[in-house]
């Protein structure tokens, strides 16, 4: 929760230690699972483990994924998750980063 709150994002990778993606966390599902009858329980986050709360169906691309596979992919989340063949973490494709590339080709061909 501390990561997420200092980062400033919603939601970010789960990489075990041999840095392999296993997924996502992100802010809601925690609070979620401290929330109480009135009021947010902190005192339980020492109780939850992260592989309780996060989203392992979180979608991937490889280095050498296609344009439109990738556009497809950041339609229905902020970003996705760049692995190697092996499922190592690489990076973060994001959606303003696709949006950033279709700007620049729209202008190029209007000029």
């Amino acid at each position: 929760m501390l990561v997420l709150v200092e980062s400033g994002y919603s939601s970010v990778p789960v990489l075990d230690s041999d840095y392999k993606y296993k997924g996502t966390i992100a802010k809601t599902p925690i609070l979620k699972s401290v929330m109480g009858m009135e009021r947010f329980e902190m005192e339980r986050l020492s109780e939850i483990k992260v592989e309780d709360v996060m989203h392992k169906e979180q979608p991937t691309v490889k280095q050498d994924t296609d344009f439109l596979t990738a556009i497809k992919v950041v339609i229905d989340h902020a970003f996705a998750c760049v692995v190697n063949e092996e499922n190592h973490f690489v990076g973060i494709l994001t959606r303003r980063a696709i949006l950033k590339e279709v700007n620049k080709s729209v202008y190029i061909e209007q000029s």
